[in-house]
């Protein structure tokens, strides 16, 4: 039978696609298809480097409101008419800082810093935003009678994290408690802290000469002349690949801050 036009338009209408046509489409698909997991691998790695460095804010504020806290309080007592920095402060040494009586402030300077720090509190303290509290966060609310804190800083490792920590001692007329080691902040792998020194007479503003770390200090003689502390973290940061997963060489963050010692320039707490 001779085909007509019909039957010619219908098959025409009905033909599938050629290889080209399928393997051009295929292509396509594999582009857009790329083109997505890369948005996706993108967008993963945007959010892990958001989540970081806003952990990253949040330890640092934290560590610098907390060290802030405890050196601001360096040498105060809260009688002065029966107590004063020579005659209350006794001799004593905690995680290998030795300070003579009369000392506030001491340290040690190496590869990262360690800081000591004391002060008295109150006896029956309250617990509210008003307490003299040390760096584990307690008070003296429970003892009819004044005690001293002698808070320590460092950098150490634990389990594979670097982390501030602080150490802390009550001391009550020379009976000295156990000493509680707190892990305050994770990733932070070195500290330098310097000393603003004045002159030593006793008749002068406080004003600070330079900045010594804590061998110097110690070799001029200057750990009772100390108007203001430096303090300088190095915190770890964790890098991402595209992947969004981490990467075994993190970034580093470095934060200083200067903190006006109380007990020589009149800061309240």
């Amino acid at each position: 039978m001779p085909r007509t036009p019909h039957s010619f338009m219908t098959r025409s209408g009905q033909r599938g696609f050629s290889l080209v046509e399928l393997s051009i489409a295929v292509l396509i698909a594999v582009f857009l298809l790329g083109g997505l997991v890369t948005l996706v691998m993108g967008t993963r790695r945007t959010n892990a480097t958001q989540g970081a460095l806003s952990q990253l804010q949040d330890n640092q504020r934290i560590a610098m409101t907390l060290i802030n806290n405890i050196v601001q309080k360096a040498g105060y007592f809260p009688n002065p008419v029966t107590q004063s920095l020579a005659t209350t402060f006794a001799a004593e040494t905690l995680g290998g800082v030795s300070m003579v009586a009369g000392q506030a402030l001491g340290g040690t300077h190496g590869v990262s810093d360690t800081m000591a720090v004391r002060f008295f509190t109150p006896p029956n303290d309250s617990t509210n935003g008003n307490a003299v509290i040390n760096c584990a966060g307690q008070s003296n609310s429970v003892n009819s009678f004044n005690v001293s804190y002698n808070n320590l800083f460092q950098i150490n490792t634990v389990s594979g994290t670097s982390w501030l920590q602080c150490q802390v001692r009550t001391n009550n007329n020379g009976t000295l408690s156990a000493v509680q080691t707190i892990n305050l902040i994770p990733n932070v792998t070195n500290m330098i802290v310097l000393y603003g020194v004045g002159t030593s007479a006793a008749s002068n503003d406080y004003s600070i000469l330079h900045y010594l770390n804590a061998t110097q200090v110690t070799a001029t003689g200057n750990w009772l002349n100390i108007s203001a502390v430096k303090v300088t973290l190095t915190f770890t940061v964790p890098q991402y690949g595209p992947s969004g997963t981490q990467l075994t060489t993190p970034l580093t963050a470095v934060f200083t801050r200067v903190i006006p010692v109380m007990s020589r320039g009149g800061v309240e707490i």
